[in-house]
C-alpha cells in the first residue's frame, strides 16, 4: 500500500509542478479560474483515491472513508461556490462541505458498528449542515435554531437505539434535553410566543409531580427495608 501511495503522490506532484513551471516560464498561461478548477479537481481525485482504497478492504481501511468523503465534499463545495450565481449561492457550498465530512463518519459506523463514537461527529455535522441549508433557504431564525437542536437530539437518540458494542441508556438524557431546547426555540417565534407562556408552567408542574412521586416512593423506611434485603442476599 505504501508503494501505491508514493506512486500517486509522485504523479500529483509532477503534474502540479510541471504546470506551475509552464505557467512561470510563460510557455502556458492559466487564469485564476483555471488554477482553482484544477485544485478542486485534485481534491476530488484525492477523495476518489481514498474511496478506492476503502472499497479494496473496508474492514481494514475504514478510516479512508473520512478523508475520502471530506475531500469530495470540499471539491463539491468549491464547485458550487464557482458555478452558482452569487445571488443564490449563500450557504450551499458550506452545506456540501459539511455533508461530505458527515457522510464519511456515517460510513465509518456502517462499516464498523462498534465504532459508535462516529455517530456523534456525524450527527453534529449533519445538524450544522441542516441548519445551514435551512438558513440558505431563508427559513426563520427560530426555525433554523430549532433544526440544529433537533438534529443533535436525534443524534443522541440514534446513539441510544442503534446497535453498538453494548446498550447505552445515558444518551437519552441529552437527547431529551436537546429536544426540549428545540421545542423552546421553535415556540419562541413571535407568532408562537403565547405557546411558551403555557408550555413552561405546565412542564414545571409535571416535573414537580415527578419529583414528589420519587420522594414518596423512595421513603426512608422503604429504603432501609430495601438495604436490609440487599444485605441478606
Amino acid at each position: 500500500s505504501n508503494h501505491y501511495w508514493r506512486t500517486i503522490l509522485g504523479i500529483l506532484f509532477l503534474l502540479v509542478g510541471g504546470l506551475a513551471f509552464l505557467q512561470t516560464s510563460g510557455l502556458l498561461w492559466f487564469s485564476k479560474f483555471s488554477w482553482v478548477g484544477m485544485g478542486l479537481g485534485i481534491l476530488g481525485f484525492g477523495g476518489l483515491i481514498f474511496l478506492v482504497f476503502l472499497l479494496s478492504s473496508p474492514t481494514r481501511r475504514w478510516w479512508c472513508s473520512i478523508p475520502g468523503f471530506s475531500l469530495l465534499g470540499l471539491s463539491a463545495g468549491g464547485a458550487l461556490e464557482i458555478l452558482l450565481p452569487k445571488a443564490i449561492s449563500g450557504l450551499w457550498p458550506g452545506v456540501a462541505v459539511l455533508s461530505g465530512i458527515a457522510l464519511g463518519f456515517w460510513v465509518v459506523y456502517m462499516i464498523r458498528p462498534q465504532a459508535w463514537w462516529a455517530i456523534i461527529p456525524a450527527g453534529a455535522l449533519s445538524s450544522v449542515a441542516a441548519m445551514a441549508a435551512a438558513g440558505a433557504a431563508a427559513a426563520d431564525e427560530f426555525v433554523v435554531t430549532s433544526i440544529f437542536f433537533l438534529g443533535l437530539a436525534a443524534t443522541f437518540g440514534l446513539l441510544a437505539v442503534l446497535p453498538t458494542h453494548k446498550p447505552m441508556v445515558w444518551p437519552w438524557v441529552p437527547a431529551g434535553s436537546l429536544l426540549l431546547l428545540a421545542l423552546f426555540f421553535y415556540l419562541s417565534a413571535p407568532d408562537k410566543a403565547d405557546w411558551v407562556s403555557l408550555l413552561w408552567p405546565g412542564f414545571l408542574i409535571v416535573l414537580g409531580f415527578f419529583f414528589l412521586y420519587q420522594a414518596i416512593s423512595q421513603h426512608p423506611d422503604q429504603e432501609k427495608i430495601d438495604s436490609n434485603e440487599d444485605n441478606r442476599t
